[in-house]
């Protein structure tokens, strides 16, 4: 499985960062925050390849997104 983060979603953590006035420990507790939920849900899931934090999962509370394997893709057309 990979984690991917889009060139928007490094800007935005790093910007949350500063407002917070936090160092390392405020990146990870940002990114932890960002992926809380997930982390629960991918356990249990055996679709899931990858999964892409964006811009928005970091500004707009959205839920990072999740690539699906084609295997499973293909049972769901």
């Amino acid at each position: 499985m990979t984690l991917t983060f889009d060139e928007g979603s490094l800007k935005a953590i790093a910007k949350k960062a500063l407002d917070r006035g936090t160092g390392a420990r405020g990146l990870r507790a940002i990114v932890e925050e960002l992926l809380l939920d997930t982390m629960f849900d991918l356990p249990g899931r055996d679709d899931v390849v990858g999964v892409t934090v964006t811009e928005a999962t970091v500004t707009n509370k959205q839920p990072p997104l999740l690539d699906l394997s084609a295997k499973r893709q293909k049972k769901e057309a």
